[in-house]
């Protein structure tokens, strides 16, 4: 499985075809010996990791070998291996998120991805506000997701226009690291979708965004054009104009009364 991680297109989705199917004939023979050698693990083989190992394979199919003819069919076979191998691996409902997204199904792909989130958000916002005992805390099981694959997250968010759910997710990462000018834009780019009301939202964000791209000294032309755009589309903060007290008018009456 390491030799996965470390190679690309072809070569890595056999390598983790490989690790599969050790996993599974020592999930099957937990005993045997030359097995558990093989894959160096003094722990049980999981539904939950074989299903991790067949998601490696799927992504490589939306991603390295997303151009070859048989990917598409490929990303699906395996995402559903997975799905099949653990219904609820929240890696597993966005990855297939992301497939139907790449075939313009954008209502499928909106209902497992919000799927997918429900698994792991309400736990890591319990865990923020101190509501989860720290006995009953583990990270891993909290939010299984890695940093980028939610930031990814957040992307398919937009895409199918969830954009306060998206917002949600992406503020759990500024929590944990805010100095990632892509979650800063994604967030202003999700309150500038949502229109004139979100706008201020958007341009705080924005401005963040493109400060922590210059501290950081990020590389991503394209994703700094792109704020710069929205930025000058959104103009300044307007000021707010002075409340001038009403000048007091007599009436003539009041005139009259004083003659």
């Amino acid at each position: 499985m390491m030799m996965g991680q470390l190679l690309e297109g072809s070569s890595a989705v056999e390598c983790y075809q490989k690790g599969i199917e050790i996993m599974l004939k020592e999930k099957e023979e937990k005993e045997a010996l030359e097995v558990a050698a093989a894959c160096k693990n003094d722990r049980d083989v999981t539904n939950k990791d074989i299903s991790s190992a067949y998601c490696a394979i799927a992504e490589i199919y939306l991603t390295d070998c997303c151009f070859d003819d048989t990917a598409e069919n490929k990303c699906k076979e395996f995402t559903d291996k997975a799905l099949e191998a653990d219904p609820d691996n929240a890696e597993a409902l966005q990855i297939k998120a992301s497939y139907h997204l790449s075939k313009d199904e954008v209502e499928e792909a909106k209902e497992l991805i919000k799927k997918s989130v429900s698994l792991w958000l309400p736990k890591l916002e319990a865990a923020d506000t101190g509501s989860v005992a720290n006995e009953d805390f583990d990270p891993v099981d909290t939010c299984p997701l890695a940093y980028n694959a939610r930031v990814q997250c957040g992307k398919i968010l937009i895409e199918v226009e969830d954009y306060e759910l998206a917002t949600d997710v992406l503020e759990t990462l500024l929590d944990e690291d805010d100095e990632v000018p892509d979650v800063w834009y994604l967030i202003g780019w999700a309150n500038y979708l949502q229109g004139q009301e979100f706008y201020s939202n958007a341009r705080h964000y924005l401005l963040k965004g493109k400060e922590v791209y210059a501290k950081v000294k990020y590389d991503d032309a394209g994703l700094l054009t792109h704020i710069e755009e929205l930025l000058t589309e959104l103009g300044p903060e307007p000021e707010e104009s002075e409340s001038v007290e009403p000048l007091e008018i007599e009436s003539s009456e009041e005139e009259d009364m004083d003659h």
